[in-house]
């Protein structure tokens, strides 16, 4: 990887971790609204010059364990499922 992948404080990395919490069943979430905000997540990574692989990863490293797949849309699994 061309770029070192680090989080700039613990407050982003405690509101990454929350967002991704919405991936589990328990959060109630939706599976539209979850979707939504990976998309906005993998966005704002990707603006900061990061590839789609590296920002999927970069996420993919904090998702909790037990997550659904089904928040991903079918053309993301193969990063993240």
């Amino acid at each position: 990887m061309k770029k070192v992948m680090r989080v700039t404080s613990d407050l982003h990395e405690a509101l990454i971790r929350d967002c991704l919490y919405n991936t589990l069943e328990k959060s109630g979430a939706s599976v539209e609204y979850v979707k939504g905000m990976l998309l906005g997540m993998l966005s704002i990574l990707v603006a900061g010059e990061w590839t789609f692989e590296e920002a999927s990863m970069f996420l993919k490293e904090r998702l909790p364990s037990g997550y659904r797949e089904d928040c991903f849309p079918e053309a993301w699994r193969k990063y993240f499922v």
